[in-house]
């Protein structure tokens, strides 16, 4: 099958990819321009100030944590640009995803227990482990928690500009991702509550997740979409979508949520080493989420049915 592609949804892809390494260029400078050079393989990068800048990249406990909140992720994604045939194509891809996940789980607890312990590495993935020595039950969850919801509605929306149209029973198949991801997100908030969302520390956390991961992970899955074989940038079709526009208002939901909690917030205390610049703590913190983002473009592959839209396509397009 010829590789197809509207020539504009290609140079949208392009401009995408080169947004999202202009902004690893940008804080791959403050950091070194902070720290120095040394910072990269030796210096105290991260707000912990007890690893370098690869060790920030190589971090298994902390993308132990981030792993359930991907998921959720991926099956909005999924669900977005997927756009299995039927019931049974949904089944194969999720089965696919469940494939992912576990060996990404299995490497990364292997990972985080050898460098921290078993116990440890079990508490990332549980949730009840986050930055700075934080414990309890879902609280890495509730850190996320505002910012999950801005980021899973802003993701399913942009998802949809590149996912077909289809007609009343394709859209219900596709739907079912999202289903699996509402039904999974349900059970986390029965688990762990909400409490403590409001707070200066989790509202910090949660703000610089929007300020960090999106401006990674969004422009990458949206152009390695766009360089799918078929795919075109529909953007006024998914506007007119009454599913986009209900995204669209969750992440309005979560992200008007945060504002108005983080009135008054000051949020480099609350969210990091007050000691550090909130530049570098930016900066710092996209390393963090290299990972995150890999996971989601293979997720992306899985989503389209095994067409051309992985990691091999980002050499193609710059």
């Amino acid at each position: 099958m010829p590789h197809t592609q509207d020539p504009a949804a290609g140079r949208v892809a392009t401009r995408l990819l080169v947004f999202a390494a202009t902004v690893l260029l940008v804080a791959l400078a403050i950091v070194v321009g902070s720290l120095g050079i040394a910072a990269i393989a030796g210096g105290a990068v991260h707000e912990s100030e007890a690893r370098s800048l690869a060790g920030v990249v190589l971090f298994p406990g902390h993308a132990l944590r981030e792993l359930p909140h991907l998921v959720l992720l991926a099956l909005l994604w999924l669900g977005a640009a997927g756009a299995p045939r039927d019931g049974r194509e949904l089944g194969r891809r999720l089965a696919a995803l469940g494939v992912l996940t576990a060996a990404c789980g299995a490497a990364l607890f292997a990972a985080a227990a050898a460098e921290s312990g078993a116990a440890l590495a079990w508490q990332d993935l549980a949730q009840s482990r986050a930055a700075r020595d934080l414990a309890g039950p879902g609280v890495h969850f509730r850190f996320h928690l505002l910012s999950d919801l801005a980021l899973g509605g802003l993701l399913f929306a942009v998802g949809r500009t590149v996912g077909p149209a289809d007609g009343g029973r394709e859209r219900r198949v596709r739907l079912g991702a999202v289903a699996v991801a509402g039904g999974l997100f349900a059970a986390a908030l029965a688990a762990w509550g909400i409490e403590s969302v409001a707070t200066p520390r989790f509202v910090g956390h949660a703000g610089r997740e929007i300020l960090t991961f999106a401006l990674l992970a969004l422009p990458v899955l949206w152009a390695l979409a766009l360089r799918g074989h078929g795919t075109s940038l529909a953007l006024r079709r998914a506007l007119g979508e009454r599913d986009v526009r209900l995204a669209l208002a969750v992440a309005a939901l979560g992200a008007g949520g945060l504002g108005w909690h983080a009135l008054g917030v000051d949020l480099l205390a609350a969210s990091s080493a007050p000691s550090r610049s909130l530049a570098l703590n930016l900066a710092a913190h996209q390393f963090e989420h290299l990972f995150d983002v890999a996971f989601l473009a293979a997720a992306g592959r899985i989503a389209s049915g095994g067409r051309r839209v992985a990691v091999g396509a980002v050499a193609e397009g710059t």
